[in-house]
């Protein structure tokens, strides 16, 4: 096969593994056109957190990381270059009011983010939180 093929070839596959994972993280659709969030002071999700955890909440927590597919984008321990941010010691840099915002509306706290919307229930939310927490 003629090398030129060969190198329009490879750069079609890695345009379409790259368009893969990003799809992967999630729906694509959101509520970026709904406008700039406003961080809840208390809500069902910030009450729960609030009052503490058991460990098995936070453990389906790590489950929900890997099957919402969190996994693709972000990395929980080290410096690694990532799509989206490190979330080790998250906890030291963002309250649990604006960890819920980021998570269901993350394009309207930071426009054009790829990160998608939250698609979840608030039980899997609060266990999802309490495990980032946790890094």
């Amino acid at each position: 096969m003629n090398p030129i093929r060969i190198s329009a070839l490879f750069s079609v596959l890695l345009i379409a593994s790259v368009i893969a994972a990003f799809a992967s993280c999630g729906d694509a659709g959101g509520d970026e056109d709904a406008g700039p969030v406003v961080i809840p002071q208390d809500s069902p999700i910030i009450s729960a957190l609030n009052k503490g955890v058991s460990a098995r909440i936070t453990e389906e927590g790590a489950t929900y990381f890997v099957l919402k597919k969190c996994n693709n984008c972000h990395k929980t321990k080290g410096t690694i270059k990532t799509v989206g941010p490190v979330l080790a010691g998250i906890k030291d840099r963002m309250t649990i009011p604006e960890l819920e915002a980021w998570i269901r509306h993350p394009r309207r706290m930071k426009p054009g983010t790829l990160m998608p919307t939250w698609d979840g229930r608030d039980h899997e939310l609060i266990s999802l939180i309490a495990y980032i927490r946790t890094l």
